[in-house]
């Protein structure tokens, strides 16, 4: 180093130009001819964040009727993953895995969207595909019903549903600048159940909270977008 770069001091005289805001994330290697040094694309995974959710959540709702709800609830204000990226051009893997446990057990059906907040703003649910009709919900997961054992089916409230769910998100930056956060969470959704009280939870079954309670994770991280493939 000559005090302020890299030098090589023999058999070439180069130096290494400049950092610049469009070199972040890369690494300093070797050109193709070995005589001098440059930016490279650097590896795949820039950083990871990970939340561990030891927390027993729930939301409890009333139902008047069959009919679908149309509001979803975020699990929990602390129930989020997040960092600042480096580079607008990354791509974001989300990545989560839940489990569920629900009250009624007659034919309920649970959604759970996923939402994105910049830089601790407003949280804003992401439409993860691309259907246009109005009779179908466009959702990040959906469980399979809770039935009873007189159903025929084997889930009921002392079960809890396991439910794990991936997402890469390549249009997250158009309202993000340099040095702030973005963060995800999840929202969920009782969307269609038998009448009365009904009560989603977050990591216990419903009939007794000793008999399965357990913890959910969520996960994101930050891939180089000219070292990943992502086709859609």
């Amino acid at each position: 180093t000559n005090g302020t770069s890299l030098k090589w001091e023999a058999p070439v005289d180069a130096l290494l130009p400049a950092p610049e805001q469009a070199d972040a994330g890369k690494i300093v290697t070797v050109n193709s001819t070995g005589n001098d040094l440059e930016y490279g694309e650097g590896r795949s995974l820039i950083q990871t964040s990970h939340h561990l959710e030891r927390g027993e959540y729930d939301k409890a709702l009333i139902k008047t009727n069959y009919n679908p709800d149309t509001n979803d609830y975020q699990i929990h204000s602390n129930f989020k993953v997040g960092f600042t990226p480096t580079n607008s051009n990354s791509i974001l893997r989300f990545n989560c895995n839940l489990n569920i446990g629900m009250s009624q057990q007659h034919s309920v059906y649970l959604l759970f969207h996923l939402y994105r907040r910049i830089n601790g703003g407003t949280w804003e649910r992401i439409n993860v595909n691309n259907t246009s009709s109005p009779n179908r919900y466009s959702t990040f997961l959906a469980t399979g019903r809770f039935e009873n054992e007189s159903q025929g089916g084997y889930l009921n409230e002392n079960i809890m549903k396991n439910i794990p769910g991936e997402y890469f998100d390549d249009n997250w930056s158009s309202s993000w600048s340099s040095g702030q956060s973005v963060e995800y969470t999840i929202y969920w959704q009782y969307l269609y159940g038998p009448t009365g009280q009904g009560i989603m939870y977050l990591n216990r079954a419903h009939a007794n909270a000793n008999f399965v309670s357990t913890s959910s994770t969520l996960t994101l991280q930050e891939l180089n977008h000219s070292s990943t493939t992502l086709s859609s």
